[in-house]
């Protein structure tokens, strides 16, 4: 593809590269989407002629994730760390990137550590990423009380830094709690939310009283 875009007499860029490498490691080719990378660097291609080649958050996005669904996890922390050896700050979309990928694969308490980590390097987590925390929990195939009382932890830090919690943060808590089928966490939960609640709460509302034949709280 880059041999027919010289042949075109056009230029890649970094727009060009991120896309590559988006779509490679979405397709679980994370090792020759890090081969993009490096030609990126070897042939000089670059989003800006005055500092050279810096991957963006884009770029290393892509990869972080790509690397996590592969299990790699190592080494995509060990591209997040290159990266801030590289003069990039500590960047919440990274760090959620992280946590998404270990999230989805059921590593929870490494996800927590980046949480602690994020406040030792002043990187103050936003909702999105207390939402992944909450998802990762409530998507536990051994979901406990005990996981209840973290998830309680985790909202209360919350509002303790004050990142709000979300349509999307009750939303996931009560599918959590009608999968356990504590109906009276579910009901509390669902009036906390008040005038936030939309389409997906009533729904998810619906859909827990119906599996549980419970036609008439439905």
């Amino acid at each position: 593809m880059l041999e027919a875009l010289r042949k075109e007499g056009l230029n890649a860029n970094v727009v060009t590269f991120n896309t590559l490498i988006c779509s490679l490691c979405k397709n679980s080719k994370v090792a020759k989407a890090e081969s993009y990378l490096h030609k990126m660097v070897n042939r000089g291609f670059d989003p800006d002629a005055f500092k050279g080649f810096v991957p963006d958050v884009f770029t290393l996005c892509s990869l972080i994730y790509g690397l996590c669904q592969n299990g790699d996890f190592k080494r995509a922390k060990s591209l997040y760390n290159e990266a801030i050896g590289k003069c990039m700050k500590s960047n919440v979309i990274l760090y959620n990137t992280l946590i998404k990928g270990m999230c989805h694969n059921g590593l929870i308490l490494k996800a927590l550590k980046l949480i602690t980590e994020m406040h030792e390097k002043s990187c103050r987590p936003n909702t999105w990423t207390y939402n992944l925390i909450i998802n990762g929990l409530c998507n536990m195939d051994s979901v406990s009380d005990a996981s209840n009382i973290l998830n309680d932890a985790i909202l209360n830090t919350m509002w303790d830094h004050d990142v709000l919690p979300d349509v999307i943060t009750y939303n996931t808590m009560l599918n959590g709690l009608c999968k356990l089928k504590t109906f009276d966490d579910v009901m509390e939960t669902f009036k906390v939310m008040g005038l936030i609640a939309d389409t997906v709460s009533f729904d998810t509302l619906i859909n827990g009283f119906c599996e549980n034949e419970d036609l008439n709280g439905a």
